[in-house]
């Protein structure tokens, strides 16, 4: 996804891949929720520090996800229950 988004879509690193409807079986996302919407962030720290603001929980909507390294290693929670609580 990485590579095809950057490509064919025009992005890059540092790009938000937000994926507008829920995924289907085509969607070639490991255990993917299909009552769930999801983004990517691919960061890339060669040049510096990037800072990652996401909005805060409201009573209506939340952001949910995790920040994983390369080798899908946890490093930190994003959503209500993270560290910023």
């Amino acid at each position: 996804m990485r590579d095809k988004g950057k490509f064919s879509l025009g992005g890059g690193y540092n790009s938000v891949y937000w994926i507008s409807k829920p995924p289907t079986a085509l969607a070639e996302t490991l255990t993917a929720n299909n009552q769930t919407p999801y983004a990517s962030v691919y960061i890339n720290t060669k040049e510096g520090p990037v800072v990652l603001e996401i909005p805060p929980a409201s009573e209506r909507t939340a952001i949910f996800g995790s920040a994983i390294d390369i080798w899908q290693v946890p490093v930190a929670d994003i959503g209500p229950a993270g560290m910023d609580q």
